[in-house]
Parts: C-alpha cells; structure tokens; sequence
C-alpha cells in the first residue's frame, strides 16, 4: 500500500511497509547502547594504561639514573681531583699560554669521552689526556 503522507515514514509515495521509527534507528545513535559504553570505558583504560606505563617507566629510569650515579661518581670525582690539581700547578707556574692551553685540553667533554671508558663506565686504563698533562707538570718543577 502507498504511503499518503499521514505516517512517519520518510519514503513518501512508496509501497513499502511502515517501519517502526524506534527499529529504524542506527544503534550508533543510541547513547546508551551497550558498544558504546564499552568505547568510552576503553578510551580511559587506555589512558590508565599509557598513564601507568609512563609512571613505570620513569620510575625505572629515576632508580637507574640513581644507582648510575653512586657507581660512576667516585671515578669521576677521581678525574675531576686529577685535572684540578694540574689546572692548580700550571695556574701557579705563572705562564698563561701554557694555562689556557692545558684549561681547554682539559676540559670536561674531553676528559668524559665515551672512548676513555668500557661497557661498564668504568676507565679502560690509563687516562690519556690527563696522564700527558701530569708529565708536563711535573717537567715544570
């Protein structure tokens, strides 16, 4: 039977069959619809999920950092006494040129080059830059 326009049906002049309106809709549209809720449950835990694997991750780094730190800084602070002690010696020597010279050969991006350490961070042997510079000062006395 035609449709003559009293009904809901959007498809005027058609033979089809009225339709219920509330079976003609998408579920998509239904706020309450069950998929839905799961979605928006799914986007919070992911971001619980991204949160805590952050929090993780830079706790890790922290108590890594951490324990980096307490092995590598007696070492360190080894090489930082060796390189003052020299900068010391050549500063009293009372020749600027030689001074300037040692101050930037001594420098703390050359003296902490990765090439100077093993796998470990700990010295591969004897440090070069440093031992060259404790000659030259003990050549100055």
């Amino acid at each position: 039977m035609p449709c003559e326009g009293e009904c809901s049906c959007s498809k005027k002049g058609t033979t089809d069959v009225q339709i219920s309106s509330s079976a003609n809709k998408d579920s998509n549209d239904d706020v309450w619809d069950e998929d839905r809720s799961v979605s928006s449950n799914a986007d919070i835990q992911r971001s619980h999920e991204k949160q805590g694997y952050l929090d993780g991750l830079s706790h890790a780094k922290e108590s890594s950092l951490q324990a980096g730190f307490d092995t590598a800084f007696p070492s360190g602070a080894q090489l930082g006494i060796a390189v003052g002690k020299i900068l010391g010696k050549l500063r009293s020597h009372n020749d600027e040129a030689l001074f300037i010279q040692g101050k930037q050969e001594l420098n703390i991006g050359k003296i902490m080059d990765k090439k100077y350490f093993n796998d470990e961070l700990e010295l591969a042997g004897e440090h070069e830059i440093i031992s060259k510079w404790q000659k030259i000062v003990e050549n100055l006395k």
